[in-house]
């Protein structure tokens, strides 16, 4: 890794973390009228056709055998099974609740990183995570809005957000050592090829399944939403996501990702109401401190 790469990383991953953080709220609104499979396969066409209309415009890298396979698997994993667990999380507990539980993930990213990748962390580069994660799990401690009660089983949506968080950690490991031989923009588009055919495959095994998936986004308004939330979490959202893990350690750059309830405060504040209490601006300050160290360590 070149020096000061490390800071790309880092910029790419708090990107990313804005464009997820921004997408969860319009993803919010679409999940009182469409299931999770429904909206994880037509968000996931959006972004497909995004990435490849890109690409078309650019040319394509070619993508090594093993690469290929290890990104398409880290899309099954990631996006087919992950995002329909976050997004059925999402539905029952509100973005604040999930967005808590998925401050677990880069811990279970770090411990596969060591595990799997042997990525080592210094002293420094540990007190920046802890700061972080630290800091948005204490923003997210707060009730949430009125509105934004728990739907259904408490147990069960915990669970799906549970397994959200190991589908993504393990999504980010897969994809890791692809990345250094394939450009973040195809591995993008790799890993979507993948979990769309899964969804398309599930879809079609039952007769008018698909149909019943996208007949909502028939309207304007939720073809409208959809397409604005597909194009910020799932086009950019994972193309910087795939740019953070090309240039910064994993565990690292999956902390940096979490990072979206620091963008969620002033979204809601300003398009929910939601008052900003003293609880989440300390939150806020501590999580910044920690970024700003991971982020001053990568510039070294």
């Amino acid at each position: 890794m070149e020096p000061g790469s490390g800071w790309n990383g880092g910029l790419f991953a708090l990107g990313s973390a804005f464009a997820f953080a921004s997408a969860s709220l319009l993803f919010r609104r679409l999940g009182h009228s469409v299931s999770p499979l429904g909206l994880n396969f037509a968000k996931t066409v959006i972004a497909v056709a995004a990435c490849a209309g890109l690409l078309s415009c650019q040319g394509m890298a070619e993508v090594p055998l093993r690469e290929g396979l290890f990104l398409a698997l880290s899309g099954l994993v990631g996006i087919t099974l992950g995002d329909t667990a976050y997004f059925t999380a999402l539905n029952a507990l509100g973005p604040r609740r999930t967005l808590l539980l998925d401050t677990l993930s880069p811990g279970l990213t770090a411990v596969l990183a060591a595990w799997i990748l042997h990525e080592r962390l210094d002293g420094v580069a540990w007190s920046g995570i802890l700061l972080t994660l630290g800091g948005v799990a204490w923003v997210l401690r707060g009730r949430s809005a009125p509105g934004h009660e728990v739907r259904g089983s408490m147990a069960r949506a915990v669970a799906w957000g549970l397994c959200a968080v190991g589908s993504h950690a393990v999504g980010v490991i897969l994809a890791k050592d692809a990345l250094s031989q394939v450009p973040a923009l195809e591995a993008s588009l790799v890993r979507q090829v993948a979990a769309l055919s899964a969804l398309f495959l599930w879809g079609f095994l039952e007769p008018g399944r698909l149909l019943g998936w996208v007949r909502p986004f028939g309207r304007w308004p939720e073809l409208r939403t959809l397409v604005g939330a597909s194009l910020l979490g799932t086009f950019f959202g994972i193309w910087l996501s795939m740019l953070a893990l090309e240039f910064a350690p994993a565990s690292i750059a999956a902390t940096l990702n979490s990072t979206g309830p620091l963008f969620i405060l002033p979204l809601t504040r300003v398009f929910d109401g939601e008052r900003i209490t003293w609880r989440a601006g300390l939150g806020a300050a501590v999580a910044t401190a920690g970024v700003a160290i991971l982020l001053l360590r990568g510039a070294g």
